[in-house]
């Protein structure tokens, strides 16, 4: 299943960010290029005045039709193949890098989400980068990859609108 087609039909809708929230969050997570295109956007969205819909379907049709990698929405039952076509994707075009998953040679193609993301974790980790999860009180991870530097201002970000996020060494 193309993991854009995924993010469309799986989405769920969330508490509200402001427009600045939102902002921060869309500057710490993307590249530039792409974070002032959705920023432009957001900006050009009357119905996006003081808040939004982390999860709204204009924002998700936008960042599918872009190809912006800004998070990845997943049920907890969801093969891996799909959390590593997202990881590999985002490091390629919002951290201009790559992963050997050769860690993951003994762990087949049905395996789920929850059996992976640790051990991405790790090898994320060791290139300064964060695998983490916005809790949003659903069975579904919203899975972010963020700079380890600026983790605990994406803690605080996401924490205004009473969410939490969870890096990888937690449980999810």
């Amino acid at each position: 299943m193309n993991f854009f087609h995924f993010l469309k039909q799986k989405t769920k809708r969330t508490s509200p960010f402001t427009i600045n929230n939102l902002t921060l969050l869309i500057d710490l997570v993307i590249n530039k290029a792409d974070a002032d295109k959705l920023k432009n956007f957001l900006s050009t969205q009357s119905s996006f005045t003081q808040k939004v819909e982390f999860h709204s379907q204009e924002i998700m049709d936008f960042m599918v039709a872009e190809s912006i990698c800004f998070y990845g929405v997943f049920d907890w039952k969801e093969c891996s193949k799909e959390l590593d076509y997202f990881i590999k994707k985002t490091l390629k075009q919002n951290f201009d890098t790559e992963i050997n998953s050769n860690f993951l040679d003994n762990i087949n193609d049905t395996s789920l989400i929850g059996n992976v993301y640790k051990l991405y974790g790790v090898e994320l980790q060791k290139q300064g980068i964060t695998l983490c999860n916005i809790d949003t009180g659903s069975d579904s991870y919203t899975i972010l990859l963020i700079r380890t530097e600026n983790y605990t201002t994406l803690q605080a970000c996401v924490k205004e609108i009473g969410y939490v996020v969870q890096d990888y060494t937690m449980e999810w």
